[in-house]
């Protein structure tokens, strides 16, 4: 159980991290960001698996908010 929850926390992390980057490309598009924030940004271009760690935890933190939120909606459901 719990490597299947570790493998399902990364799928969704590496997730978040695509559509973090979708919206990082889109805002540097439209708005007018100081260069140094660009070229961090920019760094973190790669794929989830070549980003540093403490990179990669960022977006886990996001993926164990929607790990609880499905564990919610599990919950209430088979309370239905």
């Amino acid at each position: 159980m719990e490597k299947e929850k570790t493998e399902l926390l990364e799928i969704l992390a590496e997730l978040e991290h695509i559509q973090w980057t979708n919206w990082a490309k889109n805002l540097i598009k439209r708005e007018s960001l100081s260069i140094e924030t660009i070229e961090r940004w920019e760094s973190y271009f790669v794929p989830y698996k070549n980003l540093p760690e403490n990179i990669k935890e960022l977006d886990r933190d996001y993926a164990r908010k929607v790990m609880s939120a499905l564990k919610h909606f599990e919950n209430r459901k088979n309370l239905i």
